[in-house]
């Protein structure tokens, strides 16, 4: 049985992957919330603070995207009141034709029932690969 702090993250993982609807989930970011990735390779950010820049960085980014999709995204709660984790794969057709795919570990932070804290883990050769020509790697 899932608890309301893990439909919360659902919600809010399954909307942010949309590249859409920036209304709705942006709202659901505390004011200086942080989006942390740390094992994303060098081009992208492994750090992005607050509401705005973070919906901003979304635009930008799924604007390479034609769609997203998560696959068997999997959350759990934890002993910590206010944190959820989960995992899942990814599915994504970019703009021109291409496919990228990979595997995620989240943790969600929450306070006063907003997101505070996302990181997320993932293995960065599959986006090097994905994305070497964004990143001046490829042709």
């Amino acid at each position: 049985m899932s608890s309301s702090k893990t439909e919360l993250a659902r919600k809010f993982i399954e909307l942010m992957a949309t590249g859409k609807d920036y209304d709705v989930w942006g709202p659901m970011l505390k004011e200086d919330a942080e989006f942390l990735t740390p094992f994303h390779p060098s081009g992208f950010p492994k750090r992005t603070t607050g509401r705005f820049e973070w919906v901003n960085s979304a635009r930008k980014n799924f604007s390479v995207i034609r769609q997203f999709r998560w696959i068997d995204l999997d959350l759990h709660d934890t002993d910590e009141p206010n944190v959820v984790y989960g995992t899942s794969k990814s599915h994504v057709e970019l703009a021109d034709g291409r496919y990228y795919e990979n595997d995620y570990v989240f943790i969600v932070k929450f306070e006063d029932g907003l997101v505070r804290e996302f990181r997320e883990y993932l293995d960065p050769i599959p986006v090097i690969d994905a994305f070497a020509r964004e990143l001046g790697d490829g042709d």
